[in-house]
């Protein structure tokens, strides 16, 4: 049994989901930093935080299984769009 259950859950090795994560995170990092500039020059990176989502949710698509949520993860009873993403409202 591996340590962690999440990585294997979403088919992908510690190793895989570890880099996935780190990409992500720098990604996230980038347009946090972008969005915090555009609040206050509005005319700087005005499509800045859509195209990160859309490259985050394109690179989301194509790593892991994307295997349904396990009986107890807490996220079950929370709906997701036909993609299998979770809906935030």
């Amino acid at each position: 049994m591996p340590l962690f259950a999440h990585p294997d859950n979403v088919c992908m090795s510690y190793t895989q989901h570890c880099k996935l994560s780190l990409k992500l995170c720098l990604l996230m990092l980038v347009g946090c930093i972008k969005a915090f500039i555009h609040a206050f020059i509005p005319d700087l990176f005005i499509t800045s935080t859509s195209d990160i989502n859309k490259q985050i949710y394109t690179i989301l698509k194509k790593h892991g299984c994307h295997k349904k949520s396990q009986p107890n993860d807490s996220t079950n009873d929370n709906e997701k769009d036909e993609e299998g993403f979770l809906i935030l409202e």
